[in-house]
């Protein structure tokens, strides 16, 4: 990392990014990378900002942008989620070894769409915490 480039995990403040938003087009040859290297911002993080303002206007400038993931791919939907814990329960009931593993091979031999066996130990944890007393 050069000394002209801010660390990730510090953020902008609103003034230099209404200073990104508002640049002129017409600015003179160099005025970037000087405005860059005083106000400790890469290239690459002014232009995003720039392009931002330019696309979403320049409030949406101000304010860095979410991190979060528009999707989680690891998330389980609610019906696999309770059909999980119904096969478990069967399991148990039954005397069968009832962890992630056997549930999800039963569940793959039941036709099932299975969640992965860490998603599945994920749930069963959560249960277990959140009803300490349920037998599952």
């Amino acid at each position: 990392m050069s000394n002209s480039e801010k660390p990730q995990n510090q953020p902008i403040s609103p003034a230099i990014r209404l200073a990104i938003a508002t640049w002129p087009d017409d600015a003179p040859r160099g005025a970037v990378s000087a405005f860059c290297a005083e106000h400790e911002v890469s290239r690459q993080t002014f232009y995003r900002i720039r392009r931002r303002s330019q696309a979403d206007g320049e409030a949406a400038a101000l304010e860095p942008q979410s991190r979060r993931p528009h999707t989680s791919p690891t998330k389980v939907n609610d019906g696999d989620r309770e059909m999980a814990l119904q096969v478990r329960q069967a399991l148990l009931e039954s005397g069968w070894d009832h962890g992630p593993i056997t549930v999800h091979d039963k569940m793959v031999d039941m036709g099932l769409d299975a969640p992965s066996t860490a998603s599945l130990s994920r749930i069963f944890h959560e249960v277990n915490i959140c009803f300490p007393g349920l037998r599952v």
